[in-house]
């Protein structure tokens, strides 16, 4: 472990002392704490995202049932008051990373009445989203899923047609990855550095994201596309392959491009594209694995991580993952090939372990 020393080694888990646990989790506290203090919104409220998961547990004996049930009686309304705050600075702000904080926070909850556990939460709002950010494609397409869910076609058709419309397609997830690479990040003790990075990283897997295959089902999965929306799904097709920054959206617009009918030669390069995408992904997920969990808290995992979410932050997952494709030496049509290649090898395992009938 990087900046401690060896570890034990359980189930080829490495085995993170007691102390530095205790120690990263006081960092994370500590640094929710210090952020929700700070002048700018966008720092606040990245403090008091951070603050539902490092709530005060006070200290307690092992045996001490009635102050472990007092803690976590305290932990849960330090957790929802975090939260009602994060809210309402989310009513008042035009910054539109804060907003994206304060709806992550409120996952499945926004625009379902009686449903939500917070009263606050209906205070937020995808429309109100889209006002503040009217060029962000993503706020209008949450919109539309909250619309399909109402199976209302003309609120359906509007958010859309704004979608296509967008200059950009940014989810707003970028913030963990900034701290990560942040100095105050860098300037903890390497070990408390290395499992605080791992926990923010599966706190960023968290945020929730627009239900894309709405989309398909818009724009003609079944066969049929109907004539008034093919300028709206071609255009849409469009922001996602061009203008988004994530990593699997641009499959996405190929796949409407596909259904659109959209010329030969333009979909071969897109499907190229996109595979050589998806391979880049599993070339990454392939090294990870053969450098396996031992080496999860290294000094040059923990590097990595640093300069692989600062690229994330510089250029969205979308652009990194170019970064890292350029890096391999391959035409695009070459890994598109080796991807094409691995889904048939994964295709016929599965249809070789399945039982005889």
């Amino acid at each position: 472990m990087c900046g401690y020393g060896p570890v034990p080694i359980v189930d080829d888990v490495p085995q993170v002392p007691a102390d530095i646990q205790l120690a990263a989790y006081s960092a994370l506290a500590d640094l929710a704490a210090s952020l929700a203090r700070r002048s700018t919104e966008r720092e606040r409220a990245l403090g008091l995202y951070f603050q539902r998961f490092a709530p005060s547990y006070g200290s307690c004996a092992d045996d001490d049932k009635t102050c472990q049930f007092g803690a976590e009686e305290a932990a849960r309304n330090t957790v929802a008051q975090s939260r009602r705050d994060l809210i309402r600075l989310a009513t008042t702000t035009s910054d539109a990373d804060v907003y994206a904080l304060a709806i992550f926070s409120c996952p499945g909850e926004i625009g379902k009445p009686g449903k939500s556990e917070s009263e606050d939460c209906a205070l937020l709002s995808y429309a109100q989203w889209a006002r503040i950010e009217p060029d962000n494609a993503v706020p209008w397409l949450y919109l539309a899923s909250e619309a399909g869910r109402r199976r209302d076609s003309r609120a359906l058709d509007a958010a859309l047609y704004r979608a296509s419309q967008a200059q950009y397609a940014d989810p707003h997830q970028d913030q963990i990855p900034a701290l990560i690479a942040s100095d105050a990040m860098a300037a903890l003790p390497p070990p408390i550095q290395s499992d605080l990075t791992i926990t923010l990283s599966g706190i960023q897997a968290t945020f929730p994201a627009p239900d894309l295959f709405l989309l398909l089902h818009y724009c003609g999965l079944d066969g049929q596309v109907d004539s008034n929306h093919m300028q709206t799904c071609g255009d849409l097709a469009a922001t996602l392959i061009e203008r988004d920054r994530s990593e699997i959206d641009g499959h996405f617009g190929t796949r409407i491009g596909e259904q659109l009918g959209w010329p030969a030669p333009r979909l071969a390069n897109l499907r190229d594209e996109a595979e050589a995408m998806e391979w880049q992904m599993w070339e990454r997920q392939k090294k990870r694995q053969r450098e396996d969990l031992r080496r999860t808290y290294s000094c040059e995992t923990l590097q990595w991580l640093r300069k692989y979410m600062l690229a994330q932050v510089q250029l969205g997952q979308s652009g990194r993952l170019r970064q890292e494709f350029a890096a391999s030496g391959l035409k695009t049509s070459q890994a598109a090939e080796q991807w094409r290649a691995e889904r048939q090898r994964r295709l016929q395992l599965s249809q070789a372990q399945k039982p005889a009938q």
